[in-house]
C-alpha cells in the first residue's frame, strides 16, 4: 500500500471520483485522464491484458450487430 487511506476513506474517495468523472466537463475529463494514466503505469501486465480484453469486448467491431441485427450484411 502506498498511502494511508483507510478502507472507508478509499470508498468515499472512489464514490466522489466516480461522481466527478462522470460529469461531462473539461475538468472532470482531465482528472479522469490523469487517474487512468497513473493507474496504467502502476499495474502489472496481467491487469493490463485484462483491461485490454474488457475494452475489446466493449469496443468490438461488430457491436452494431447487437443493436441492428444484420447490420453488416
Amino acid at each position: 500500500m502506498n498511502n494511508k487511506l483507510t478502507p472507508k476513506e478509499a470508498q468515499q474517495l472512489t464514490k466522489e471520483l466516480v461522481e466527478v468523472c462522470t460529469q461531462q466537463c473539461t475538468q472532470s475529463y482531465d482528472l479522469l485522464e490523469y487517474i487512468i494514466d497513473d493507474y496504467l503505469y502502476a499495474i502489472d501486465d496481467t491487469q493490463v491484458e485484462y483491461i485490454k480484453g474488457e475494452l475489446d469486448n466493449i469496443l468490438e467491431p461488430n457491436c452494431m450487430e447487437t443493436f441492428i441485427p444484420g447490420f453488416h450484411d
